[in-house]
């Protein structure tokens, strides 16, 4: 056998190594994302099958003063209320009840279902590397994403929020943040240019709608 087939079985050998990792790494994720459940502490619950996996939340209960700046931020002509709901409350930081509150976010709308996490990792990196927070809003977002969001926001990484919108309701984030729509094949891609990001000074999100605007109704 010559040195230029050695070489060519080689490379392709050395190639179907790293898809079978790759695949072994994407069942892994999707069964770390099935056995997730969000505590209110480190300890299961009695009520709880065994083998499950926790995410801890950090997040405290609404003080009533936070409550009632909340309340009135949301009321200010400045504030534009959005139908849209928090994807999980394991992205909440107040509960009760579950709200995300995030500052100074980079706005990334998404037209397709966001499906893997290395479709948002980069986006990710650049908004931490940024020192900002996230919003990112979709039709629909998958568990294994969500977990990653949520270890990463109660761990003091990323703060991120996700906000799972209509056509309609993405089509208004992108009035009022200046984001482009993002279709799923260049989220696939790995590059987004800056240009499709869009910004907002403040969001709060529950399962009852989403809010863009100035102003801080409480620190998160």
């Amino acid at each position: 056998m010559s040195n230029s087939v050695r070489a060519f079985v080689l490379a392709v050998t050395i190639g179907l190594v790293l898809l079978v990792i790759a695949a072994i790494h994407d069942r892994r994720a999707r069964l770390r994302a099935e056995r997730v459940e969000i505590a209110p502490d480190d300890e299961p619950s009695p009520d709880t099958p065994a083998g499950r996996r926790y995410v801890r939340l950090v997040a405290a209960p609404f003080s009533a003063d936070e409550r009632a700046r909340v309340e009135q931020w949301r009321g200010l002509a400045t504030t534009q209320r959005i139908e849209a709901s928090l994807a999980d409350p394991s992205l909440a930081t107040h509960l009760d009840p579950a709200t995300c509150i995030v500052h100074d976010a980079v706005v990334l709308v998404c037209e397709g279902p966001i499906t893997e996490v290395r479709e948002v990792i980069s986006v990710c990196q650049r908004v931490l590397d940024a020192g900002r927070t996230l919003l990112l809003v979709a039709p629909e977002c998958a568990a294994a994403v969500l977990e990653m969001l949520a270890v990463n926001l109660h761990a003091g990484s990323l703060a991120s929020c996700v906000a799972i919108a209509s056509d309609a309701a993405r089509v208004r984030v992108r009035e009022l943040t200046g984001a482009a729509g993002v279709p799923a094949s260049d989220l696939r891609s790995g590059y987004l240019p800056q240009g499709v990001f869009g910004r907002a000074e403040r969001v709060v999100c529950d399962d009852t709608g989403l809010w863009i605007g100035t102003g801080g109704p409480a620190e998160s």
